[in-house]
């Protein structure tokens, strides 16, 4: 798997994170995403956030196709994104 870029991405909801990079748990070595919420709402803390990595790769149902849980890093361009 490749690593993952750290800088900004956004939720498929329209929230936006900053993904400050990757982590491994001690015990099972499962791969975690580390990240700040960057537009907090009721319910989020200012601590660091994780999700495990195969949840951020995840992919969403939509109208007639699927799409992912995690849009593109927001550094990217419109065309390296297609």
């Amino acid at each position: 798997m490749e690593r993952l870029r750290t800088g900004r991405y956004k939720h498929y909801k329209g929230e936006c994170y900053h993904v400050i990079g990757e982590a491994e748990h001690s015990e099972t070595g499962e791969r975690l995403v580390v990240y700040i919420p960057l537009n907090p709402h009721a319910g989020y803390s200012d601590l660091l956030r994780v999700r495990p990595r195969d949840m951020w790769d995840d992919e969403v149902p939509a109208p007639g196709k699927t799409r992912a849980l995690i849009l593109v890093h927001a550094d990217r361009t419109s065309q390296e994104a297609a």
